[in-house]
């Protein structure tokens, strides 16, 4: 029982995680295609930005970010977001 609990969490936050990361992919993804930038990996970004996310020590630099893309005002300040 406290098996299947668990794993019910966990996909709860996985999901969550990637959730955030397919959006603000799809951000970028979306701006790169408006400035006709042709090196967005949409799938890539996602994958990076779960793994990241993740991680104890770079889950602060993917807040960061997500924190840039949400507030910047232009699609060319999304693609400059560290």
């Amino acid at each position: 029982m406290r098996a299947v609990a668990l794993l019910v969490l966990l996909a709860a936050c996985t999901r969550g995680a990637g959730t955030r990361c397919e959006r603000v992919c799809r951000a970028e993804a979306d701006c790169a295609d408006k400035l006709e930038v042709a090196d967005h990996d949409l799938s890539g970004c996602i994958d990076a930005c779960a793994d990241l996310e993740r991680g104890a020590a770079t889950q602060r630099l993917v807040e960061e970010h997500i924190r840039c893309v949400n507030a910047a005002p232009t699609c060319a300040a999304v693609l400059e977001c560290p």
